[in-house]
């Protein structure tokens, strides 16, 4: 039956309306309501065509009435049925083209077609003689999406073609082939910084550092190793020079007065001067860094007297004979010759080796395997070997002096685990209490359990564990004082509560022999090959931080996208260091 509007208007909610009708009546409310705003449907049609976008129209609707009147589904609807008039592709081109700022007009222009547009039969006859869909946008402006109905409604085929091979297609037209790439990365030797450069005066057009490390793949570009080196004392001459104009800022002017002072000063370290020079300085200058003083300033310092890294010796054996008063021996060659310990204590069966940043890289002949075989070489003997690093020993001096305490067997009286309480703790807790009192600081997991001092309620241990599918991984362990026999309690209270089958723990061969494990039930299960860390700014910084994309996209790093990471760190002059490895330890339950 054919309903009335007073049939519809009595209608229920609930019944399903003649949907086109309910519309037109909506669009034509809507028109009524433009009007009153003075936008009626002839001055929307004349405001587009004088080059006003559809965007644009709304904007200016909705900020005349104060409030949301259309939005774009709206207008669509309304165009569609009051018959308004799209602008034509050329039309489009030639608004678009006269929107494009003074920036991207700088960017872009090529010659002097542009500014004036282009017509679609010209476009379509310059993508046939070879011009990609991106080169014709940044010459006018014209976008794939429209060049490509442009020439689908001409019934031409749209070419396939990677991004990569139109801008090595581009290159090749604007002089830049490969034989001539070549010969300018390595005849002429220009870093990839200078090229990119060269490429953008020549022909208009940027190049961005990830898209050039794939042209450099894609074409073979291998800079040599003899170039590298080159533009790595390039850059290290003009770094050597910018560091000496900030020498004046100081009070101690050139290289060789500050040895002098650094000399005589014997308690000082580099960490102390690089702090008293930075203080002299503006906080908009560049600051001085370790690397750059031991590179620099170390050659000037007497061969026969103490450099860096015997004061830190110095300062590690003031520590320990501060604390232990039973015979110590240093710089001990006979015990794994041909390799020296700096301390070693006869009665422990104990010793300590001190490694500097700068001389325990493997820059001065500390490869792979140094520090693993000392570590290998002391086990041998029965003899527990701890490794000191210069960064932890000024940035986590207090952890590191505790561990030693305990080694030393002089740890001041702590807490019994039978004086103890066991408890969850909180993820927030944990991370304070493992930055505070763990080598290696807090790390996420499932779960962390502690426990308390019951005299004074403290917190005197936490235990951090991660499970993953059906196994358990003990991932941290750390004491704020001594507690006997609290790794125990804490590892029969997590066998309890969280019922394991099997339960994963590693020693890092650096500060333990995995004695605590061996005691606890755990049988060796593996030995982990060490691993590297790069030396930033006289500090350890872990490999991951230093993927090759971190050297590309890090504007204070020199970048060459031939190079593999390795080439790019000694570039950049980063030191590499590595570990002594690690030990897997294992525990079953039946």
């Amino acid at each position: 039956m054919l309903m009335t509007d007073s049939t519809i208007s009595q209608h229920s909610k609930h019944d399903t309306p003649n949907k086109k009708s309910t519309n037109v009546e909506r669009i034509e409310r809507r028109i009524a309501v433009l009007a009153s705003l003075g936008w009626d449907v002839e001055t929307i049609q004349t405001k587009y065509n004088d080059g006003m976008s559809k965007n644009d129209i709304i904007a200016a609707i909705n900020q005349k009435a104060g409030k949301t009147v259309i939005s774009k589904s709206s207008l669509a609807s309304l165009w569609t049925y009051a018959g308004l008039k799209n602008r034509s592709i050329e039309e489009t081109n030639v608004l678009r083209m006269a929107k494009i700022n003074e920036s991207q007009r700088r960017k872009y222009a090529t010659d002097a077609k542009y500014g004036v547009g282009i017509t679609a039969d010209e476009a379509v006859i310059e993508y046939q003689t070879g011009k990609s869909l991106e080169s014709m946008y940044r010459e006018y402006g014209i976008s794939p999406s429209v060049l490509s109905r442009i020439l689908q409604e001409r019934n031409i085929k749209v070419r396939k073609q990677t991004t990569l091979e139109n801008r090595i297609q581009e290159l090749a037209a604007h002089g830049f082939t490969q034989k001539r790439l070549h010969e300018l990365y390595n005849d002429d030797n220009l870093t990839a910084t200078e090229l990119l450069q060269l490429i953008k005066t020549e022909t208009g057009h940027s190049i961005g550092e990830r898209t050039w490390s794939k042209i450099v793949n894609k074409l073979g570009l291998k800079k040599s190793a003899d170039n590298m080196a080159k533009n790595r004392g390039r850059s290290s001459r003009k770094a050597k020079e910018t560091s000496l104009a900030r020498l004046l800022k100081t009070p101690y002017k050139d290289l060789d007065s500050l040895a002098v002072y650094f000399h005589a000063n014997r308690t000082l370290t580099y960490h102390d001067l690089v702090d008293e020079l930075n203080n002299c300085l503006d906080d908009s200058d560049p600051k001085f860094t370790i690397r750059w003083l031991e590179r620099w300033m170390t050659p000037l310092l007497p061969t026969n007297r103490d450099k860096g890294t015997s004061r830190l010796e110095q300062s590690v054996g003031a520590f320990v004979r501060s604390v232990y008063s039973g015979p110590v021996e240093e710089r001990v060659r006979s015990l794994i010759g041909p390799y020296e310990v700096d301390f070693f204590f006869p009665e422990l069966r104990f010793a300590i080796e001190v490694n500097g940043l700068y001389w325990h890289s493997e820059q001065f002949g500390k490869n792979r395997n140094y520090h693993r075989d000392k570590y290998v070489s002391c086990r041998a003997q029965g003899v527990s070997l701890f490794q000191v690093w210069e960064d932890d020993w000024y940035y986590k001096r207090s952890i590191l002096q505790r561990m030693i305490a305990h080694r030393l067997k002089v740890s001041p009286k702590g807490v019994g685990a039978r004086q103890a309480r066991i408890g969850d703790v909180s993820v927030s807790v944990a991370r304070e209490f493992m930055n505070t009192n763990h080598i290696q600081g807090f790390v996420g997991a499932s779960k962390h359990f502690g426990l308390w001092d019951k005299k004074t309620n403290l917190l005197v241990a936490v235990f951090s564990v991660v499970k993953q599918q059906d196994c358990y991984f003990i991932v941290r362990y750390a004491t704020s004082v001594s507690v006997p026999g609290g790794f125990s309690k804490l590892l029969k209270h997590f066998e309890i509560v969280g019922n394991p089958r099997r339960v994963v723990t590693f020693s890092d061969c650096e500060i333990s022999d995995g004695f605590l494990y061996e005691q606890n039930g755990f049988r060796f299960d593996q030995f982990i090959r060490p691993d590297y860390k790069y030396v930033v700014n006289g500090k350890r910084e872990h490999k991951f931080g230093f993927r090759k994309i971190r050297f590309e996209r890090d504007p204070d790093l020199l970048f060459d996208s031939s190079a593999t990471e390795n080439e790019l760190a000694k570039l950049n002059g980063l030191g590499k260091v590595w570990d002594s490895g690690k030990v897997r330890w294992v525990k079953t339950f039946d």
